[in-house]
């Protein structure tokens, strides 16, 4: 069922059986303006209530794994696709439009480019004026109420991901949307911070034992 979550932000969620978490699309609205973001795939009854929100000037994709649904979309219902100039090369079609780092897009969403993650390309989408921050692939919400980075298998180095997600701490927002897994409602900023401690925690523990080796 499609979630509000706050005013004018609303979700929906298709469960993966491949991952055991699920797989989240947003809508934003702003006065006429109404874009969504990594659409998941949709049960009729979503796809409904979804396009009654309408109509939609984009379809934002935060990294090009997130295409979903975002192709049938279009074609069904006009709405142009637009991701980050450095992935649209690997790209099942071609989008319609590409932004860089900085661009304000439909909605006020402001495009933070984050350097080093699984995809060259990976985006998060952070809407100021709302408190408000929309995550990719950058952290997945699993489990529940925790931020955590995908396998390191994932990353060509699972350290410089992380450090690219630095510039993250700087901002203000009280909620984190994420891809896949569950969003964090409260205190988003808080548990961001304990994603980072934990990550420093490892990487000492880590350091520790490859001493205690040699």
């Amino acid at each position: 069922m499609l979630r509000q979550i706050v005013k004018d932000v609303w979700t929906w969620s298709w469960r993966s059986p491949e991952k055991g978490y699920a797989f989240n699309g947003t809508v934003l609205a702003a006065g006429q303006e109404r874009v969504l973001v990594d659409p998941a795939v949709m049960s009729d009854e979503e796809r409904g209530q979804v396009e009654a929100l309408g109509p939609f000037q984009a379809i934002y994709l935060t990294n090009k794994d997130h295409e979903r649904t975002a192709y049938d979309l279009r074609r069904d219902w006009k709405i142009p696709v637009a991701i980050h100039e450095k992935d649209k090369p690997f790209l099942k079609e071609a989008p319609d439009h590409v932004f860089r780092e900085g661009e304000r897009l439909a909605c006020g969403l402001e495009v933070l480019h984050l350097p080093d993650q699984k995809s060259p390309g990976e985006c998060a989408f952070y809407a100021r004026n709302r408190g408000l921050l929309i995550l990719g692939d950058a952290l997945i919400g699993v489990p529940a109420g925790r931020l955590n980075l995908l396998p390191a298998a994932k990353y060509k180095d699972a350290a410089k991901a992380r450090l690219g997600l630095e510039r993250l701490r700087a901002l203000f927002f009280e909620i984190i949307l994420v891809g896949d897994g569950e969003p964090v409602l409260v205190q988003a900023h808080d548990i961001l911070e304990q994603f980072f401690l934990k990550e420093k925690l490892a990487a000492v523990q880590g350091l520790k034992s490859k001493r205690e080796e040699t």
